[in-house]
């Protein structure tokens, strides 16, 4: 089945609704007339960060990452996902910044698709164990997929950007279903893709953050396994 892109103005009003092709997982808007997409592209296997023009209907690719089945396995204890996923965040200027879960790596380019600069931190990756490991050791696999030969959890969790520019990419903690982290930690980039430090946000969060006028607005897991939405102040 296809997905339905529907623009609206500020106030409300109906602007156009597409079909898209492509299967969306996460959006940001450059301007109204233009997204960026996270995506996975129809004719390959690939998971990509993409810019969408809303009046053609037109998807360019602009970062991507060969995927293989399945994307994730779950079973009562856990939820493991595959670590060929793409994240990206985009700053006030309109620069892109796009990883994929396989490597702690991060591309900052143009919205021209043009590369700008990598930065990378070193990262011990944390191999997948337990009933999960077998699990995954035991599948029955649609074609060849070399990340089932020793899985290892995604580097990272998520990519964003605050109101300075800094890029803030989230640790990914496995996620476990009876657990609820105390507290989230992340690391700070400049802009340039300089390491600036590590902080912790208290509790779990389940989204990306969004900064805006001093604030931190966020999911949070609570300990019944609910999500509520927070605004925390950042301080400096």
């Amino acid at each position: 089945s296809l997905m339905r892109l529907t623009t609206m103005a500020r106030n409300g009003d109906f602007v156009r609704s597409n079909l898209l092709k492509e299967y969306i997982s996460d959006i940001e808007l450059v301007n109204a007339g233009a997204i960026v997409a996270g995506f996975s592209e129809p004719q390959t296997s690939r998971d990509c960060v993409g810019l969408y023009e809303i009046a053609t209907g037109q998807m360019t690719s602009l970062f991507c990452q060969e995927t293989y089945w399945p994307a994730r396995s779950m079973n009562k204890e856990m939820t493991y996902e595959f670590p060929y996923f793409v994240r990206f965040a985009m700053d006030s200027q309109g620069r892109l910044y796009a990883g994929s879960g396989v490597a702690y790596e991060f591309t900052a380019m143009s919205l021209a698709g043009q590369v700008e600069f990598k930065f990378r931190k070193e990262k011990e990756r944390i191999p997948v164990y337990g009933e999960m490991l077998d699990r995954i050791s035991n599948m029955t696999l649609k074609g060849p997929n070399p990340y089932v030969r020793n899985p290892h959890f995604p580097i990272f969790e998520s990519l964003a950007v605050d109101e300075r520019r800094r890029i803030w990419v989230q640790h990914y903690l496995p996620k476990i279903s009876e657990l609820t982290n105390p507290e989230t930690p992340y690391d700070v980039f400049s802009p340039d893709g300089i390491f600036l430090f590590e902080t912790r946000i208290p509790g779990h969060m389940n989204s990306k953050p969004v900064f805006k006028n001093g604030f931190v607005y966020a999911l949070r897991k609570i300990e019944s396994g609910y999500v509520r939405a927070v605004r925390l102040k950042v301080r400096e």
